[in-house]
Formats: C-alpha cells, sequence, structure tokens
C-alpha cells in the first residue's frame, strides 16, 4: 500500500495510525520510510473532543484516510469479556467519526468485515450507529461476500467486493517503503519440503492439547512421507508456538526450525520454495497462492473459507471453531502429498484470472 502511494502520489507524506502492539512488534522509526503513531479508542476520543496533538495536526492536514484495517470490525475478535470485545468495533467506527469530524475523505480498502454475533443490546447500538458512521467513506471494500449484503443492510449503503490487496499486489520498490532497503535473506531449502505455519488464534480457540495434537499428526506424517518439515513463524505472537512444536521432536534433523524475524519478502521467497504449506496465518496462504503454492489450511474465520473456495481449495480447509476430524485431516494431507504438483497449476491459472480481473489501481478509480 505505502508503495503505490509513493509511486502515484510522491509529493504527499505518509502516516500510519495503528495499534500500539503492532508498533512495538515493527520498530517502525528504525526500518521504514514512513512515521507511525499510536492509535487507540482513546486517541480518537481524546482527537474528537478537541484535545490538541500533534497526531490531531496531522489529520487536519491530511488528503485522506486510507483503512487498511485486516480484520477489525467484526465479533470474531476472541477476548473473555464482551465489552472488550464490542470495544474494537467501536474503536473501528470511532476512525471514520475522527475523519467525518475534520471533513477528511474516508477509504475502507479491501479487508474482512463481519460476522457481528453480539448480545442484542450490543447489536443494536453497533446497528445505530453503522448506519450513520457508515455512510461517510467515499469507498468500501470487502473481501468475503458472506457479510457483505449483512453490511450493506446495517449502512444502508452499497459495498463492493475486492480480492486481497496482497493478492493482487504488484511489484514492489523497496526504497519506497524502508529507510534503507534491506538485504532480502536467502534461505537454503531442501528439496521435498513442507512448511508450518502456526497461528496463536487456533491456540487460543482450542487449546494446547488439541492444538499440538493436530500438528504432531501432520508432521509424523509428512515424515512418514520422507518430507523435509520446516517451521516458521508470519507473527510475532506465534514464536513461542513454534519453539514448542519443534522441542515436541527434538533433535530430528529433518525437522527445521527458522528462529528469524522475516519480512514479508523474506516469507515469500521461503514460501515459494515449498511443495506446499501446513497453514493458519491468512497472509501466509495469500503468499502461497500468489507463487502457486497448495496449503491445507487450518483456519478460524470465514476469510479462509472463501479464500480458498475462490482457487478450488475447500478439500485442503479445516475449521477449528469445528471439532477437526483428525481421520479426515490425515486423508487431506494424503490426498495433497500425492496431487500437490497438480494442485499448483490449478492455482496458478486462478491467478491469472486474478491479475487479469484485479489490480490495487482499480481501487483508486473513484
Amino acid at each position: 500500500m505505502v508503495d503505490y502511494l509513493k509511486k502515484n502520489y510522491p509529493s504527499k507524506k505518509i502516516f500510519l495510525l495503528a495499534d500500539q502492539r503492532d508498533l512495538a512488534e515493527y520498530t517502525f522509526e528504525k526500518k521504514y520510510n514512513f512515521t507511525a503513531y499510536n492509535w487507540t479508542l482513546y486517541d480518537k476520543i481524546s482527537i474528537i473532543r478537541s484535545k490538541d496533538s500533534l497526531v490531531t495536526n496531522i489529520i487536519k492536514e491530511s488528503s485522506c484516510f486510507f483503512d487498511i484495517s485486516g480484520y477489525a470490525f467484526s465479533s470474531s475478535i476472541l477476548n473473555k469479556f464482551k465489552f472488550k470485545n464490542f470495544e474494537h468495533s467501536l474503536s473501528y467506527l470511532m476512525s471514520i467519526v475522527v475523519a467525518k469530524n475534520f471533513s477528511i475523505p474516508y477509504f475502507i480498502l479491501p479487508q474482512s468485515i463481519g460476522p457481528f454475533d453480539y448480545p442484542l443490546f450490543y447489536r443494536k447500538i453497533l446497528k445505530f450507529l453503522s448506519f450513520y458512521i457508515l455512510k461517510y467513506p467515499r469507498k468500501i471494500f470487502v473481501r468475503e461476500k458472506k457479510y457483505l449484503d449483512d453490511l450493506e443492510k446495517i449502512s444502508g449503503r452499497d459495498i463492493v467486493n475486492f480480492k486481497d490487496i496482497v493478492l493482487v499486489g504488484e511489484a514492489y520498490d523497496l526504497k519506497n517503503i524502508y529507510k534503507e532497503r534491506p538485504v532480502i535473506s536467502e534461505k537454503n531449502i531442501l528439496n521435498d519440503s513442507v512448511g508450518v505455519i502456526l497461528n496463536r488464534k487456533i491456540f487460543d480457540r482450542i487449546g494446547a492439547d488439541e492444538f499440538f495434537d493436530v500438528y504432531d499428526l501432520v508432521i509424523k506424517k509428512l515424515l512418514s512421507k520422507n518430507k523435509n518439515v520446516y517451521i516458521f513463524r508470519h507473527s510475532y505472537e506465534d514464536l513461542d508456538l513454534c519453539i514448542s512444536l519443534k522441542s515436541k521432536f527434538g533433535h530430528n534433523e529433518n525437522v527445521i526450525f527458522f528462529n528469524d524475524d522475516f519480512n514479508c519478502f523474506e516469507l515469500e521467497k521461503i514460501i515459494s520454495k515449498l511443495d506446499f504449506v501446513i497453514a493458519s496465518r491468512y497472509h501466509s496462504v495469500i503468499h502461497a497462492y500468489k507463487n502457486k503454492v497448495p496449503a491445507l489450511c487450518i483456519s478460524w474465520a470465514n476469510k479462509y473459507y472463501e479464500l480458498l473456495d475462490y482457487f478450488s481449495q475447500l478439500k485442503y480447509l479445516f475449521d477449528c471453531r469445528q471439532k477437526i476430524n483428525k481421520e479426515e485431516l490425515s486423508k487431506s494431507l494424503d490426498s495433497l502429498l500425492s496431487n500437490y504438483l497438480l494442485e499448483k497449476g490449478l492455482i496458478g491459472e486462478k491467478m491469472e484470472e486474478v491479475r487479469k480481473e484485479y489490480s490495487i489501481s482499480s481501487l483508486f478509480k473513484f
């Protein structure tokens, strides 16, 4: 996104408003060629209440907002406190209120939105607020069709279905993104190799025993078929899970753990060299398909279903919100082991369709 904006609007400065945890993870000030600031619900309320701040002054001078939240406007954010869960949706809407307060154009770029399975009281509040607030954005793009109708009903406006930005993205100019062009590390990947990419959201939903039982089954089957298994993370949240999973296979030289903090370009290079991946991070599947690499996917949200459905890969999808049938999982893995070359071809054909039908530039035809 930053690369596209810098290429097309070179005179504009780019500021990222993001969750504190994301800012801590990526050390933005040191790495990236744009500036980032905290963007909490408290920050938004303070700005609306006319509290002067550096961020307020930046917003006043801004040309527009581009919302690239990913997955923030939904009841699927797991939290044991119901209001804390609902707070995520309130915070999402408050970003739009801030923009409206200063008459700054607002665009919601392709992301997952919904479901809204809150208790009745919270649903009524959300419906009331959404009807007025969601009329303000100039454009709203969503990745999945499932909740598109619901969103149109609660917002009273048209919503556009569009593929993920990363999936349709073009070649990047790294100097637009980084302060200093990074050296993209090249990992030597052995032939006959499979990647395992975990996701803490799966762990949180099914618990430790079930989580490690599933991956124990998968890795043992891969080893029995003489595959090398690479375990690596797609997010800082998953590091401890990767370490724990690797420890279960002790000194087995065919189970390799990368402890590196890879950037997205390095991750994509690794994934592109694998036969296929066992993946739970949404964008790990995106990176895989972009490089014609099949995925056996263990999922936690509807966004995975629509992605795999589009690529005719639903036979390799297992939703952790329903109990994972290990016998079916084993059969599915057997099928992928036998047919991954065929699946590569099918995914490649679909990617050609994506490139013909979608482009990032079409998002900016207002």
